[in-house]
């Protein structure tokens, strides 16, 4: 039997002690690895935080511009809003200046070319006057006619309702307004008198016997029927019977000057006879009116005095507007066939009547006058047409009614503003 002795006790000892020796080196090992790797993810995270620091300090001095930034666009806008609500006097006069500078340029350019064209229709038809003008002016009713005779600016027999001014014969130009030669303005002696008519200043008016006659005499016989049976009639060449006190033919340039209009105004006035179309041709400003070659609707009854025109449906309202706005106007009028200057007819009140068509009530002759006048204000002009579109409603009518405002109220504007001489 053998006894167990201390080798046979050490061994197990010695081989459980490799084996935790081996075990701690392999901890050791594992431990070293993590070690490792840990030491790296730190590193990383170590590098992670330093780019964002980095990015979080770019964003810092970015959004630092970004305020610096949005205080000068504020002080800046404070600025502009400053100027802008600081006022301009000098800048408004300009644009002011520069707008009626356009305008007037566009109302010149309107008038001229009205003005080339009446030329050219006076050269057309001059080869054609020319033989019978020479034929006429060998009569002595033709010889006792071109000469100047001197009258007063007020007849001594007539009576006061007309006031006929100093004009000489005849002249062969057409019916347009004549051109204005802008001339240096008086100074009134004081406001609510007249201007003195001083000798250098009287005006030589060149007038025609018959439109003056054909003025001055009475409606005719087929009117006054027209009258008596209530019907509806035309007037062309006569002024409205609403005119309580008739004063003219006045040239448009004495009377631009009395009147003291503006340059503009004058352009407008002259451009009337230019504008085609089928309404009635007005230019009202401050508180006269001028209208040229209306057209006269004379009915049964009293108030029953129109200016009377056609236009597109859309337009009327703006008739009606302008009417309406308006208030007492001095009135002149251009009647068809005059030749020397506009007349003054009182101070009227114009207001836009709505009424039943007149066109079917008017006489065959009043029809066929008003197609032949239209078609000379509007060349290439299809009567046919005309006719159906008023028939069918595609050409409104437009009637201004006249109402005369009183005969002292005239005759006390023709003093203020110098039109009746020896004032």
């Amino acid at each position: 039997m053998a006894l167990a002795g201390p080798d046979a006790t050490a061994n197990p000892a010695l081989s459980d002690l490799e084996s935790l020796q081996q075990e701690l080196a392999g901890l050791m090992s594992g431990l070293g690895h993590a070690h490792e790797k840990l030491a790296e993810v730190v590193f990383a995270a170590d590098q992670r935080n330093g780019e964002l620091r980095s990015k979080i300090a770019e964003l810092e001095r970015q959004n630092l511009m970004r305020v610096f930034r949005i205080r000068d666009l504020e002080l800046e806008n404070a600025e502009l809003r400053k100027q802008a609500e600081t006022p301009h006097p000098d800048l408004e006069i300009a644009i002011q200046e520069r707008d009626r500078a356009s305008r007037n340029l566009k109302k010149a350019q309107k008038v001229i070319e009205g003005l080339l064209k009446t030329i050219e229709e006076l050269q057309a038809s001059s080869d054609d006057c020319t033989c019978s003008a020479r034929k006429r002016d060998q009569t002595p009713e033709a010889r006792s006619r071109t000469q100047v005779h001197q009258e007063s600016y007020a007849d001594p027999e007539d009576d006061g309702s007309t006031i006929r001014p100093q004009r000489f014969a005849a002249s062969t130009g057409s019916a347009a307004t004549p051109p204005v030669t802008p001339r240096p303005r008086a100074d009134r002696a004081g406001k609510g008198k007249a201007k003195e008519l001083e000798p250098s200043h009287e005006t030589m008016w060149s007038g025609s016997a018959s439109s003056q006659s054909t003025w001055d005499t009475p409606s005719s016989a087929s009117r006054a029927l027209a009258k008596e049976k209530r019907l509806w009639y035309l007037e062309f060449m006569k002024p409205p019977s609403t005119a309580e006190l008739q004063h003219g033919p006045i040239p448009f340039d004495f009377l631009a000057e009395q009147l003291e209009l503006e340059e503009d105004v004058q352009f407008a006035i002259i451009n009337l006879e230019a504008m085609p179309g089928y309404d009635t041709r007005i230019h009202a400003e401050s508180l006269v009116a001028f209208a040229y070659e209306p057209i006269i609707l004379e009915g049964p009854g009293p108030m029953t005095t129109y200016f009377i025109g056609w236009t597109r449906p859309d337009e009327v309202p703006l008739v009606e507007y302008w009417t309406k706005r308006s208030g007492d106007l001095h009135l002149f009028i251009w009647p068809v066939g005059e030749t020397v200057g506009w007349r003054y007819i009182g101070l009227h009140s114009l207001s836009f009547v709505e009424m039943e068509s007149k066109w079917p009530m008017l006489q065959a002759a009043d029809k066929h006058r008003l197609l032949t006048h239209l078609r000379d204000r509007n060349p290439g002009m299809d009567s046919a047409e005309f006719r159906r579109d008023v028939r069918e409603g595609r050409l409104a009518q437009v009637c201004i009614q006249l109402e005369s405002k009183g005969r002292v109220e005239s005759h006390d504007f023709l003093r203020e503003y110098g039109l009746l001489a020896g004032d």
